[in-house]
């Protein structure tokens, strides 16, 4: 029944060369290259892209720890930017897409953002202090500081 659907085809059809050939015949064919991945071309490209979109804008070296201050457009046609201070309790490094944790404690509430750092909507980042949860002392040894949200919450507090 099954032996029915499917074709049985000589093995010298099934290879592109001869199975029975002398080593002095055999030569590498000179018509061949080897093909790209359309998928790793497009990546290139997109790689391409990213670098240059990063290379515009001066971002300073925020670690966490720091406490940071951005001004930001609420919207795109917002004549004056508002302004959003806070400790950054991490970074993620993406290229394009590299983003920033702010925490902050402002009016009796706790707010936290993760900002991107490469949007258009932000005109300017700046570092207030270093290592601004031990008071510029000493640095701080962590690269994310998720254990800050379980503390006291004036810890974050930037004024």
């Amino acid at each position: 029944m099954y032996a029915a659907s499917f074709a049985i085809r000589p093995l010298s059809k099934c290879f592109r060369r001869p199975l029975i050939a002398s080593l002095s015949t055999i030569s590498a064919p000179t018509d061949y290259y080897k093909r790209k991945i359309p998928r790793k071309k497009a990546s290139g490209i997109m790689h391409a892209l990213r670098t240059e979109l990063t290379a515009g804008k001066a971002i300073p070296e925020i670690r966490a720890g720091d406490s940071v201050e951005v001004k930001m457009l609420p919207y795109k046609t917002a004549k004056s930017p508002m302004v959003m201070r806070g400790v950054c309790l991490g970074k993620v490094n993406r290229g394009i897409d590299t983003s920033i944790i702010l925490r902050d404690y402002y009016q009796g509430e706790i707010i936290e953002r993760q900002i991107s750092v490469h949007a258009p909507l932000i005109t300017e980042i700046k570092v207030l202090q270093r290592a601004f949860i031990h008071k510029g002392k000493k640095r701080v040894r962590r690269s994310k500081l998720y254990y800050l949200r379980d503390l006291d919450p004036m810890l974050c507090k930037v004024s």
